[in-house]
């Protein structure tokens, strides 16, 4: 049996952007176990960091909230690099790729 000591950072940004969402919507990880197939003690285990969400959880999760999956995941990203957080939705892997492309190029002789 293996365990999960914690969260990555990408599991980590998911978590907070799952709190916030909680939160902003006042629903706590027990009425949010009744709304999805998660039991309680796994929701609270992810809530905390203590394990990642799966990709399936997030998308049952999004979808009891009325969260479009895409966006919820964009947000997470958003908020774990805020620099990125005034750029256009979707657009975020064609900046960053734009950023390390500028970079190379300067390092030219």
């Amino acid at each position: 049996m293996t365990t999960n000591a914690g969260a990555g950072p990408f599991a980590a940004a998911i978590s907070a952007q799952m709190r916030a969402e909680l939160g902003k919507q006042r629903i706590s990880a027990n009425q949010l176990s009744k709304l999805v197939p998660i039991s309680q003690p796994t929701l609270s285990k992810r809530l905390r960091d203590d394990g990642a969400f799966s990709m399936d959880e997030v998308e049952v999760i999004c979808a009891a909230l009325g969260l479009d999956v895409f966006e919820f995941v964009a947000a997470a990203h958003a908020n774990y690099h805020p620099e990125l957080a005034t750029q256009e939705k979707f657009g975020l892997a064609a900046s960053v790729r734009n950023n390390h492309q500028e970079e190379a190029e300067q390092q030219l002789p």
